[in-house]
């Protein structure tokens, strides 16, 4: 059967984490393979160019996207500016020629055979109509449980996906949260559920173990871009 490349883009408030994986078919299931992935500013002559290629491959093209249902109003300058980054992607994505989906995420059953899938990390609710509907986020659906931790989303990724590289440490956490959202959108694309080996399911139950063990880490402060310059600007007036 034909590969079929999965592309998908973790959007922060000044960078996004990318990776494009390809999904080998056979008569024994499938496999995943690592391409290639990094942590960039967004680059518009760099995206289009990936996306074009992507949309002449037949591939996926999967976006981890917020909705509000999830901070229940809460917003804060650093999650409007990654919507804003959000959006900046979409406008590339259909200058590509990638057909817009809906604004809102579709609940997963309704993402089979969709080539643009947009997911968030977590479970939530859109409105459609007068009604409420549930979404599934993409982290929960890979560890087949409810808010895995970064490291048990690496545990999966890499006992899923073949030929991931050495990469700096700080730029490891975004490709590996691309590839989950990827290997999820490839999953929800061929309409089915995502199945761990016994392996993988042993290794996540001990990192389980080890994160009840773990005191619990203190929330880190996101900021804006604003907020930053501000700060800086602070910074060397007091060292004046």
């Amino acid at each position: 059967m034909t590969p079929l490349p999965i592309m998908s883009l973790d959007p922060g408030c000044t960078r996004l984490g990318h990776s494009r994986i390809v999904l080998h078919r056979d008569h024994l299931g499938g496999r995943f393979v690592y391409e290639r992935g990094g942590h960039r500013e967004l680059d518009r002559g760099w995206l289009h160019a990936e996306l074009q290629q992507l949309r002449a491959e037949g591939g996926v093209f999967a976006l981890e996207v917020l909705i509000g249902g999830r901070f229940k109003g809460r917003m804060t300058a650093s999650l409007n500016e990654t919507a804003q980054m959000q959006g900046r992607i979409l406008d590339i994505a259909e200058s590509a020629g990638w057909p817009m989906p809906p604004r809102d995420p579709l609940p997963r059953d309704e993402q089979r055979g969709q080539h643009m899938l947009l997911m968030p990390a977590g479970d939530g609710l859109v409105k459609r109509g007068k009604t409420r509907v549930q979404i599934h986020g993409w982290r929960g659906e890979l560890c087949h449980t409810s808010r895995p931790s970064d490291a048990a989303i690496r545990v999966v990724v890499e006992s899923i996906v073949e030929g991931i590289p050495h990469l700096h440490h700080l730029v490891r956490p975004h490709v590996i949260d691309s590839i989950g959202l990827g290997v999820v959108a490839a999953h929800r694309f061929l309409g089915v559920p995502v199945q761990l080996t016994c392996a993988t399911e042993q290794a996540l139950a001990l990192q389980r173990m080890r994160d009840r063990a773990a005191p619990a880490e203190k929330q880190k402060r996101m900021y804006s871009r604003a907020m930053r310059q501000e700060m800086s600007e602070r910074a060397r007036a007091r060292a004046r």
